[in-house]
């Protein structure tokens, strides 16, 4: 008999603002259980069979269930044998809404390519359908063009990539885009990851989440930076709610945020759990300042020493004084010190590692003598009015670091999505390791993904500064390897591809635009096309209004998706993909470097055609017209690349329109070859090496916690990977405790660094962050037809802390201009006292663009009037190049 489901049943499931996992020890009372398997159920329409995929929305990666009748989509759920143990969020659990036949997620889906006249642009309307053939023949024409030219170390054409689309396909645009057709090419990932990964560079010596999801359960004390984990990555937190009940006040907590979010309402502040309320862009000021309080006032130096360290510190160096909480031996056998200096850190992409010698200080203890001297000046009162916080809270802080030996420290965009946000890694890093919390179970730093393939995207080379097997681009030992895996011992064609990724002269690194600067570039002409792939620019990005004039001025712009988007309003060529969760097969990488399989439940609509059968029938076709047009070099090496993957299937992309349903039956195979080569160009890099994996694995095998995937390294095909970085585990595979040249972790002395455009003043005197929401999933592409998610959050607010709306006059639900010096927006107010920020500070979510209502189809004009991102601001950390998206000063009136 069908369970009935009821509304009040569901109410009880949801929660508030971030439903937890299935979790026993939690209780189901906040927990999503089964929803959309009720509700097919109660409709008569139980699922026929299950197939496995991942979650298509956050960094957690939850493995998921497509239950699946008569060949349609009807029901999902979570995979009980996952290490989210059949858990979903509100945003997983409504993923069947988008197979509805009376749903937006069916009436709206995009199933023919399209194509316009660029002057046309500006809306969705004016496209004429046409076939595959005529509308990749459209691309190539222009493409081959734009290749006859440079523009940096690149030709002048760009795609523009996602954290969304598999690992495979990023692969691709590492193995074509950024080598092949040498084109520049950067993803999404810029936006959010861009800093995490960077800074993990310069400090491991190769980018990779160092821990695991279930280091929360080892850990004493947990710090959450800049991380709206309850809401962001909903399945985590869940495990974090858990291990909160498992150990009660033996885990103590503490919220570093601007904003009272929603992970704040498990603290308990009567047994030591903080939420310290930042003023933002200023947590080195505080990591530093929580440094200074360990070891001027823990240590006692102050007390002992009259506040004399560097006397203290020859003690320490002697062995005089064996300090409580500073790990002299972790020290001495395992960090290098540097000075922090953002002129020379901006140099390493191009210039590689050689940079750190001009800023290196003496190692091991003497360089932490040098450190201790540099915290004199991060006194808690001499900080207290630059972060906001209180002397006191600095102190207790700096205490429950050290309670205790282990130590974690998570965090996410509100850490990153700022243009200090190198700084502030390194600075954390550093803290960590002089301490000794670091490189074991519960101790060390977790930075954290927030696309579902955020980390595919490293480990795949789809973003500037990584190559496959997430290589460090700037290091030559790894150019020299890669350009050898991919040569397949070919010479002539190593020599070409280093060529592609080094200048030979220089030994500099040949690298592509990063995401701003490629549309600041479409903007003055110098950038000719753009391709963007499973994203939305024309919502995500900042200071929209240069991403409209760019769109508006670009001499082509192509837009791969599922559904129609704000940037597909600005596009001459539509080209309809498959959704890779469901409709294809792929694979995918979560925060902890889990990679999981995604298996094709269903046909994808109309002549909709899987992300990697795009890209490969574009290049197959911009081959063969290089080599039509006597540019056979290039046309040669291109061939070269394409033929083991492809190889048997070239007739197929002769006519593609002709070959749909072969080629989306030629695609599983594709997929393998190319999750096959990306394994073996992999072997050897240290932490991302997926040489131990296969599709055969990934379905028949578990990890040694019994779970489905494994997390990298996978070394061989009997390996069940590594729990996490940098421990002892890792050391007796390497040999080396970090992946830098030297086996040493490199810390740093880093200032409080200003963000680098605008602070607030008289004329704006706010502070605007831009987070995420619980209910959508980044411009609401999707969620957005999805009737649960829509309703809980129909349209965009501020909100704004009480004593602010008392002293603008402002009140619940009030209509008020929100303005920068980029541009306003218009929204109703909340007078937020559950997700309050601290005075000074409003919030306002980023997810909603101008095609507004997608149920009702209500439009505005572009940009929108409550497009969050007119007000952000494209400065960026001179490091990441990721831009500041958690800082804009604002101005607020009542209208």
């Amino acid at each position: 008999m069908a369970r009935k489901f009821t509304r009040r049943k569901f109410l009880k499931g949801a929660g508030a603002g971030a439903a937890l996992m299935g979790l026993k020890a939690v209780g189901k009372s906040r927990w999503i259980e089964n929803f959309s398997q009720d509700i097919a159920e109660a409709a008569n329409l139980p699922a026929e069979k299950w197939v496995n995929s991942v979650c298509p929305y956050c960094g957690a990666g939850c493995s998921i269930l497509y239950g699946v009748r008569e060949g349609k989509v009807v029901s999902v759920r979570g995979n009980p044998e996952a290490w989210n143990r059949g858990g979903v969020c509100i945003k997983g659990a409504t993923l069947a809404d988008l197979y509805l036949s009376n749903s937006p997620g069916v009436k709206d889906r995009l199933k023919k390519p399209l194509l316009r006249d660029p002057e046309k642009r500006g809306s969705l309307e004016n496209f004429r359908e046409v076939s595959w053939d005529e509308a990749l023949n459209y691309m190539v024409k222009k493409v081959k063009e734009y290749t006859k030219t440079k523009f940096g170390d690149k030709h002048p054409f760009a795609m523009y990539g996602s954290g969304q689309v598999s690992t495979e396909f990023m692969y691709l645009q590492a193995k074509f885009n950024v080598i092949g057709m040498n084109i520049h090419n950067d993803n999404n990932g810029r936006l959010c990851q861009a800093t995490k990964a960077n800074a993990m560079v310069i400090s491991f010596g190769i980018d990779g989440p160092p821990m695991s999801f279930d280091d929360v359960f080892e850990a004493d004390n947990l710090f959450i930076f800049g991380f709206n984990i309850a809401d962001t990555l909903p399945g985590w937190f869940g495990k974090i709610v858990e291990a909160k009940v498992q150990k009660g006040d033996n885990l103590k907590i503490a919220v570093i945020n601007p904003v009272k979010i929603s992970a704040t309402q498990i603290l308990n502040y009567k047994a030591g759990d903080l939420y310290l309320p930042i003023i933002p862009t200023t947590d080195v000021a505080f990591i530093n300042s929580m440094a200074h309080v360990i070891i001027y006032e823990l240590e006692g130096v102050n007390r002992d020493y009259a506040g004399d360290v560097s006397r203290w510190a020859d003690d320490v160096i002697s062995g005089k004084v064996k300090p409580k909480h500073i790990d002299t031996e972790f020290i001495a056998k395992y960090v290098n010190f540097y000075r922090g200096d953002y002129q020379v850190l901006a140099r390493l992409g191009k210039e590689g590692p050689k940079i750190f010698e001009e800023i290196k200080l003496p190692s091991g203890l003497e360089g932490f003598k040098e450190y201790a001297k540099f915290l004199a000046a991060y006194k808690p009162e001499d900080v207290a009015k630059t972060t906001g916080l209180t002397p006191e809270d600095i102190r207790k802080a700096a205490q429950m670091f050290v309670r205790n030996k282990n130590t974690m420290s998570m965090y996410l965009q509100g850490f990153g999505q700022q243009s200090n946000g190198v700084s502030k890694h390194l600075a954390l890093v550093t803290l960590h390791a002089v301490t000794g919390r670091i490189g074991r179970a519960g101790a060390g730093v977790m930075p954290t993904v927030g696309q579902p393939n955020g980390l595919g995207q490293r480990v795949g080379g789809a973003v500037v500064g990584r190559l496959p097997g997430n290589r460090n681009h700037p290091l030559a030992a790894h150019r020299a390897s890669l350009a050898k895996a991919m040569a397949r011992g070919n010479q002539e064609m190593e020599a070409k591809i280093l060529e592609r990724l080094e200048d030979p002269v220089t030994k500099y690194s040949r690298l592509s635009l990063t995401s701003v600067d490629i549309f600041k570039n479409l903007k003055n002409g110098n950038i000719k096309g753009i391709w963007t792939v499973c994203t939305n620019p024309m919502v995500a990005f900042p200071n929209l209004n240069m991403v409209h004039e760019a769109l508006r001025k670009a001499d082509l712009v192509v837009v791969q998706d599922i559904y129609p988007t704000e940037t597909m309003a600005f596009a001459d060529v539509v080209l309809p993909a498959a959704a890779i969760s469901g409709e294809a097969y792929g694979t995918y990488l979560n925060s902890e470097r889990r990679v999981q399989i995604l298996e094709k439940a269903v046909e994808p609509p109309g002549d909709a055609l899987p992300d990697e059968i795009i890209h490969l029938a574009f290049v197959y076709k911009y081959q063969k017209a290089l080599a039509e047009e006597g540019r056979q070099e290039d046309a040669d090496f291109l061939k070269f690349l394409l033929e083991p993957i492809i190889q048997g299937y070239e007739p197929l992309f002769e006519n593609v329109q002709a070959n749909i349903r072969e080629l989306r039956e030629a695609h599983q195979e594709i997929q393998k070859r190319l999750f096959s080569e990306l394994a073996y160009v992999s072997k050897g890099i240290p932490g991302n090496d997926l040489s131990g994996l296969s599709y055969e694995r990934l379905r028949t095998e578990k990890d040694a916690k019994g779970y489905v995937g494994f997390k990298l390294p996978v070394l061989d095909s009997s390996h069940k990977g590594l729990e996490r970085l940098y421990d002892e585990n890792y050391e007796a595979i390497y040999q080396k405790r970090f992946a830098t040249p030297d086996g040493k972790l490199r810390c740093f002395l880093f200032e409080q660094v200003h963000p680098a455009e605008e602070w607030i003043d008289a004329e704006y005197p706010f502070m605007l962050t831009l987070p995420r929401i619980y209910e959508h999933w980044h411009t609401r592409t999707r969620t957005g037809r999805c009737a649960l998610p829509h309703r809980l959050r129909p349209e965009a607010w501020l909100s704004i802390n009480p004593n602010d709306a008392k002293k603008l006059g402002i009140k619940d639900g009030d209509w008020v201009e929100v303005e920068s010096r980029r541009g306003k927006v218009t929204v109703k107010a909340k007078i937020d006292t559950v997700k309050t920020p601290r005075e000074g500070v409003v919030w306002m979510p980023w997810a909603y663009g101008f095609l507004g209502n997608l149920f009702t189809g209500q439009k505005e004009a572009p940009p929108g009037k409550s497009a969050g991102n007119v007000l952000s601001t494209d400065a960026y950390d001179p490091v990441s190049k990721q831009p500041e998206l958690k800082f804009a000063a604002v101005k607020i009136r009542k209208v």
